[in-house]
C-alpha cells in the first residue's frame, strides 16, 4: 500500500510546500518526509505534523469505541441500558455475598500463653486468658473482639450464622411476595437500602447482642435482593444476554471483591461499613436510571404505563423506541 499527502500554503512574504510520502512496511509504517522550506516557516511543519498525529488518534479512538460496541451487539445485543443492568446485578450480588461475610467475623487464628507453642488449643486458653496473645490475625474478627473462641461462648459464632441465615430464609419469602403485588423496583430499593443501612449499622453495633439484632436484618435484605432484583434484572434482559451476566457478572466477582475488601480494611466493623459504601451504586441506578419492569406492568395491565417504561428503556439505551404489540398473559388456572 502507498500513500501520500501534499500540504501547500502561502504568504504575502513567500510560499512554502510540504510533501509526506508513506510506504507500508510490516509491522509498521515507515515515513519520509520531503520539504523546501524556509527556516523562517519551519513552524507550519511542526503545526501540521501536531495536527496529523491528533487526527491519528483521535480516528484510533473512534474506531476501538466503534469495535467495542459492535462486538457487544453482535455478541450479546448489548446497549447502554443492558450494561447499566448487569453492573446492578453485580453490584447487587455483591451485597448479598454477606452470607460469606461469617467467615471473616468468625476468624481466629491460633493463640498462645507465655512461652508456649501457638495453638489452637483451648485447654491452654481456658488456663491463661488474661495472657493470651494472638498469633500473626490477618483479619481482627468479631470473634476475637467479644471472645467466641472457646467453651460455651463459642456458640455464639455459629449463632451469628444461623440468625443471618434466618433472615435470609425470612427475606425470599416477604419480599416476593411483596415484589408481585406492589411492583419490582419500589421492594428492589427498599430491600437494598434497608441492606446497605445494616451492613453500615453493623460496624457500628455497640455490643454482641445488638450485633445478632442486626446481622438478622442484613439477612432479611439479603434474601429479598436475590429473590426481587434478580427477577427485575431478567425481566430487562434479552434471553441472549443471560450468558453474559452469568459469564462475566457473577458470585465468583462478588465473593473476590470482599476478599479485597477484607484485605484492605483488616478489621471486621471497617469492612463492613466498606462493604455497605461499595453496594451503594446499585441502590444509585435503580433509583435513577431504572423504570418499573415492563413486564410486571404487561402481567398487572397497566399498558400505559409500560409503553412510558419502554420509552424510558430506550432513552436510557440511546435507540429509538419501537412499539411492540404484546400478548395477553393468561393465568395459571387458564392453563390446567
Amino acid at each position: 500500500m502507498y500513500a501520500s499527502r501534499v500540504i501547500t500554503g502561502h504568504n504575502n512574504s513567500s510560499s512554502w510546500s510540504l510533501s509526506r510520502t508513506a510506504e507500508a512496511r510490516s509491522p509498521g509504517f515507515s515515513y519520509t518526509i520531503h520539504y523546501t522550506l524556509s527556516s523562517s516557516r519551519r513552524n507550519w511543519i511542526d503545526y501540521a505534523q501536531k495536527n496529523d498525529a491528533k487526527d491519528r488518534k483521535t480516528m484510533l479512538s473512534t474506531l476501538s469505541t466503534t469495535r467495542l460496541r459492535k462486538a457487544l451487539t453482535m455478541w450479546f445485543d448489548i446497549n447502554r441500558f443492558h450494561l447499566l443492568v448487569l453492573f446492578t446485578w453485580q453490584f447487587s450480588i455483591f451485597f448479598a455475598s454477606q452470607q460469606i461475610f461469617p467467615i471473616f467475623s468468625n476468624y481466629v487464628p491460633q493463640w498462645q500463653c507465655e512461652d508456649e507453642p501457638p495453638s489452637k488449643n483451648c485447654a491452654v486458653y481456658e488456663k491463661c486468658q488474661g495472657n493470651v496473645t494472638f498469633v500473626n490475625p490477618a483479619f481482627q474478627s468479631a470473634a476475637m473482639e467479644y471472645k467466641w473462641i472457646c467453651g460455651n461462648s463459642a456458640y455464639f459464632a455459629s449463632l451469628f450464622s444461623q440468625i443471618q441465615f434466618a433472615g435470609v430464609l425470612c427475606g425470599t419469602f416477604s419480599f416476593g411476595a411483596l415484589s408481585d403485588i406492589l411492583g419490582r423496583k419500589p421492594i428492589a430499593v427498599f430491600a437494598l437500602s434497608l441492606g446497605i443501612f445494616m451492613n453500615f449499622v453493623t460496624g457500628l453495633a455497640p455490643s454482641y447482642q445488638v450485633l445478632m439484632a442486626i446481622r438478622f436484618f442484613v439477612g432479611l435484605s439479603v434474601g429479598g435482593t436475590l429473590v426481587v432484583v434478580c427477577t427485575f434484572v431478567m425481566e430487562m434482559l434479552l434471553p441472549q444476554q443471560r450468558m453474559a451476566l452469568r459469564a462475566f457478572f457473577n458470585w465468583g466477582v462478588a465473593r473476590l471483591l470482599m476478599t479485597l475488601i477484607c484485605m484492605a480494611f483488616p478489621e471486621w466493623r471497617m469492612s463492613s461499613i466498606a462493604c455497605a459504601v461499595a453496594a451503594l451504586p446499585a441502590l444509585i441506578i435503580i433509583i435513577f436510571a431504572f423504570p418499573e419492569s415492563p413486564t410486571w406492568l404487561h402481567n398487572k395491565g397497566r399498558l400505559e404505563e409500560m409503553r412510558a417504561s419502554e420509552r424510558h428503556i430506550a432513552k436510557v439505551a440511546g435507540i429509538p423506541y419501537v412499539p411492540v404489540e404484546h400478548k395477553k398473559n393468561r393465568a395459571f388456572k387458564d392453563n390446567l
